[in-house]
């Protein structure tokens, strides 16, 4: 009985991952957002924007993992956390390092088009971009 109630619940999640798999309205914009599941809770994850990245590179230094849980992201690596935003067809993001609790070691933004790649941490982004 037990399992046959497990499967149920399986089920269920996959149903609300598909249905709430679509898109959302958030401040005016339209955006894709995914579901996502961590013990149970479920959470409603967006598609960051290039003025997402630019409003978050502001915080310099300041920015760390939680700032970017809201995303959807693609988890990559082996032996560091690698985690890959596809913001539109010509940029992607990609942060990484060896522990979640502490400061990304990188978190680059790409320009698919040229293979530019720079931290944003560091770098005027309104400048690279807009240029």
């Amino acid at each position: 009985m037990y399992q046959h109630r497990l499967k149920i619940d399986n089920a269920a999640r996959v149903i609300v991952m598909l249905i709430a798999g679509g898109c959302t309205v958030l401040a005016g914009e339209l955006r894709n957002s995914w579901v996502q599941v961590h013990g149970g809770q479920t959470e409603m994850l967006q598609q960051i924007t290039l003025d997402d990245v630019i409003r978050l590179s502001k915080k310099k230094q300041e920015l760390s993992w939680d700032d970017f849980e809201k995303y959807q992201y693609k988890e990559g690596g082996s032996g560091l956390y690698i985690r890959c935003y596809e913001i539109e067809p010509q940029w992607k993001l990609f942060i990484g390092g060896g522990d979640l609790e502490e400061k990304p070691l990188y978190i680059n933004l790409e320009n698919s088009r040229t293979g530019g790649s720079f931290d944003i941490r560091e770098n005027d982004l309104e400048l690279i971009v807009h240029t």
